[in-house]
C-alpha cells in the first residue's frame, strides 16, 4: 500500500517540516482549550458543535476543509498521472486539516459587536493579543480592514476569527453567539441600525446584558444606548472606556493570560488612526440617518419628475447632508488611499440622494458629476 508514496524526497522533508509546526501548534492550543473549558466551568459540548456550524455558514466555510480538499485533489492527481505521492507533503496538508478543525471549534471567550471599520478592526486585533489565548470572535466585513494598521498576517488571523455570514439571518447568529460566550463587548460610539438592533437585544435579556460591557466614548457618551433608549449611567448596565476594557475583561475572569493590556501594534500611527476613526463614525452616522429615513419612507432613487417632493420627516436628511457636507474636506486629505477613494465616492452618491429627495435637483447633478 505504501510502496507508492516517496518518503525522502525535499518535498517530503519540507512535509515533514509541516507536520512538526504543526503538531506544536496543536499542543499550544491544548493550552487556549484548558483555559476555555475553566472559564466555562464544563466542557462546552454544545458551544464546540454550535462553531462548527456556525463556521460552515461563515464566508469563510472553505478554509474549514480546504487543507483536506487540497490533499484529495493532489492525491487524485498523482493516480492520474502515474507518479508517486509524497508521503511528507500529504501529511503535511492533513496535519494543518487537523489544526484547522481544531482551532475553528474552539468556543470563545470574547464576542466584539461593532461596525465593520479600520478602527474596529484593529480594536479586535489589540483584544485578540491582550487577551492571548482566550479567542475573541466577531462578524465584520473583511473588506474594511486598513492595511496601514493590520499586516497581511494580521488580517489572515481576523479572517480565522470572523464568523459573518454567507447567508441566513445573521441576527440569529449573533443571538446564538450572545447565549454562548461569556464575555460580549458593544461598542456603544456607533449608532448604526445592525448596533442598535444588538444593543436592544442585550437589553432585552438580563442574563446577555450582565456579561456585556459597552464601550464609551468621553463624558459616557455612548450615542446607541441613546438612540436605543438605553441609559448609560444605569447601575444595571456595565460601561468602560476603550483604554480600560481589557482590566475590565480580564476581571471577570480571564486571568489566566500574562498579555499586557492593549499592546501598541507595530508600524501604527495612532494619530492617523484617530483622525480616520473620527471620519469613519461621522460617515456610520449619516448613513445611518439615511436609512432610518429610507426605513420610514420607502426606498427611492429619483423623483425629479414628480411635480411635488415633501418628505414626511425631513429633519433627519437634513441633518445627514450637513454632515456628509462637513466630511468633504477632511476626507480630501486622504485621497491618496484607494479605501478613502471608495468613501469619497461612496458621500457624492448619498449626498446626491439626499439631495435629490429634498428637491435640489441641481445639487445633486453636482454631486453625481464627481463621479464621473
Amino acid at each position: 500500500m505504501f510502496s507508492n508514496f516517496t518518503w525522502s524526497r525535499p518535498a517530503d522533508w519540507i512535509g515533514y517540516a509541516v507536520i512538526g509546526m504543526s503538531i506544536l501548534r496543536i499542543l499550544a492550543h491544548v493550552y487556549t482549550w484548558h483555559v476555555t473549558i475553566a472559564l466555562y466551568k464544563r466542557f462546552p459540548v454544545g458551544a464546540t458543535f454550535r462553531m462548527l456550524l456556525r463556521r460552515l455558514n461563515s464566508l469563510y466555510a472553505f478554509q474549514l476543509f480546504l487543507p483536506l480538499f487540497a490533499a484529495i485533489a493532489m492525491y487524485v492527481l498523482d493516480r492520474y498521472l502515474g507518479r508517486q505521492h509524497s508521503a511528507g507533503i500529504l501529511g503535511a496538508m492533513l496535519a494543518i486539516q487537523l489544526y484547522s478543525c481544531f482551532y475553528q471549534v474552539t468556543p470563545p471567550a470574547v464576542f466584539l459587536l461593532s461596525t465593520s471599520t479600520p478602527v474596529t478592526i484593529a480594536l479586535r486585533h489589540e483584544l485578540e493579543r491582550s487577551l492571548h489565548p482566550y479567542r475573541v470572535i466577531v462578524l465584520f466585513d473583511p473588506a474594511r480592514a486598513d492595511p496601514a494598521i493590520l499586516t497581511d498576517f494580521q488580517r489572515n488571523y481576523l479572517e480565522w476569527d470572523n464568523f459573518r455570514t454567507r447567508f441566513g439571518d445573521w441576527l440569529e447568529t449573533v443571538h446564538s453567539i450572545m447565549s454562548d460566550t461569556p464575555v460580549i463587548v458593544l461598542d456603544a460610539r456607533v449608532e448604526t441600525p445592525c448596533v442598535l438592533k444588538e444593543a436592544a437585544r442585550i437589553n432585552a435579556d438580563p442574563n446577555i446584558r450582565r456579561k456585556t460591557f459597552f464601550i464609551v466614548g468621553p463624558d459616557n457618551h455612548a450615542p446607541a444606548l441613546a438612540a436605543a433608549g438605553l441609559d448609560p449611567a444605569a447601575s444595571s448596565l456595565q460601561t468602560v472606556t476603550e483604554e480600560n476594557l481589557v482590566a475590565a475583561i480580564k476581571a471577570t475572569g480571564l486571568s489566566r493570560t500574562a498579555a499586557p493590556n492593549l499592546p501598541p501594534i507595530e508600524g501604527l500611527d495612532t494619530r492617523a488612526r484617530v483622525d480616520a476613526g473620527a471620519l469613519q463614525l461621522r460617515f456610520d452616522r449619516a448613513r445611518r440617518l439615511l436609512e432610518e429615513f429610507v426605513l420610514d419612507c420607502g426606498y427611492w432613487f429619483d423623483r425629479r419628475n414628480e411635480p411635488a417632493i415633501s418628505p414626511s420627516r425631513p429633519g433627519r436628511l437634513k441633518e445627514a447632508e450637513k454632515l456628509l457636507v462637513s466630511l468633504e474636506a477632511s476626507l480630501a486629505s486622504f485621497s491618496s488611499d484607494a479605501e478613502w477613494m471608495r468613501e469619497i465616492a461612496s458621500l457624492y452618491c448619498q449626498r446626491a440622494l439626499v439631495r435629490c429627495e429634498l428637491g435640489r435637483l441641481s445639487d445633486a447633478e453636482a454631486d453625481l458629476a464627481h463621479m464621473e
